[in-house]
């Protein structure tokens, strides 16, 4: 990403802006039908989630799996 004088070059920030809303809006039109369910499941996710976000994460994101958090995904210690 290459940014100049505050601002992201190559990328039309209205145009991503526009597109962003409209999927935001999308996905809010065909997630409707499950919003009950989802305020019903809510509590027990917000109470599970984090724990999970406190332990190393399984996928090495800098693509060299030299980490040391690595094996313990495997079992090993």
């Amino acid at each position: 990403m290459v940014v100049e004088d505050r601002c992201v070059v190559g990328v039309d920030m209205s145009s991503l802006a526009r597109r962003v809303e409209s999927a935001r809006a999308r996905l809010e039109e065909v997630t409707a039908p499950n919003k009950q369910l989802f305020e019903k499941v809510e509590h027990v996710v917000n109470s599970f989630c984090p724990a999970l976000a406190k332990m190393p994460y399984h996928v090495d994101r800098f693509g060299g799996g030299h980490h040391s958090h690595d094996t313990y995904w495997l079992g090993q210690p």
